[in-house]
């Protein structure tokens, strides 16, 4: 997975399947931020928040786009933030 765009309110990634079989990912995600050397999961803000239960399958060798809307977040501080999907991540500075 590399970042294609990082920005206020939302990630942008391209999943490249290189795995020699077929494989699927979901819209599940979580975001995370790099503090004192460690990563620390970030909670949701208050809110009515869900994720679909859906597979988007990419067959071997093909690859997609896809964003992750980070509203739930709220607004974030400078930091280094990390988004993780299916094992995945892209990490992006954000500043201030």
């Amino acid at each position: 997975m590399t970042l294609e765009a990082w920005e206020d309110d939302a990630v942008t990634v391209n999943i490249i399947n290189e795995s020699g079989a077929e494989w699927s990912y979901g819209e599940y995600y979580s975001l995370q931020v790099l503090l004192d050397g460690m990563w620390y999961e970030i909670p949701a803000v208050p809110g009515n928040w869900g994720f679909n239960d859906i597979a988007y399958i990419i067959q071997d060798g093909e690859k997609q786009d896809k964003t992750f809307h980070l509203t739930m977040y709220g607004n974030l501080p400078a930091g280094v933030y990390r988004l993780v999907a299916e094992n995945l991540s892209v990490e992006s500075i954000v500043a201030a």
